[in-house]
């Protein structure tokens, strides 16, 4: 009978800090009456505080959460531009990988054509060549 006993305290003080953990909203009416609810005014986080039941402290939501937009069309707007914005950096890096990946080629082109050309009648005048295209794309 004893352990019935304790075991239903137990159970009755873990279901109330279940309850006091979670957020408590705060407002006051037009007519000056403070209210309290487990959800936001209006179903609105900007247009309430939250409240902790166990400190007694109030803090304001706008400062609990970052401003989010109002409307799902401002919403969107704000999504887009996030998106044009990664999609400019992912431009901009696939220019620069294209970019590296033409110069990597043409330094293995100058090199390449560097060693044929010491086999060559005129190998003075394309090694001058091909070691000024080595300095340019190879560095």
């Amino acid at each position: 009978m004893m352990k019935k006993s304790v075991l239903i305290a137990l159970l009755a003080g873990l279901s109330a800090t279940a309850a006091a953990a979670a957020p408590v909203f705060n407002w006051k009416e037009g007519n000056g009456v403070t209210k309290y609810s487990d959800t936001p005014r209006g179903l609105k986080l900007g247009k309430s505080n939250v409240m902790n039941v166990r400190t007694q402290t109030v803090v304001p939501q706008s400062s609990a959460r970052p401003a989010v937009p109002e409307s799902l069309a401002d919403r969107q707007a704000q999504l887009s531009q996030e998106i044009a914005m990664r999609n400019r950096q992912i431009e901009e890096s696939n220019a620069k990988a294209l970019e590296h990946n033409q110069k990597v080629e043409q330094c293995n082109n100058a090199r390449s054509s560097r060693r044929l050309a010491e086999n060559a009648r005129n190998r003075d005048q394309l090694i001058q060549k091909y070691d000024e295209e080595i300095s340019r794309f190879c560095n």
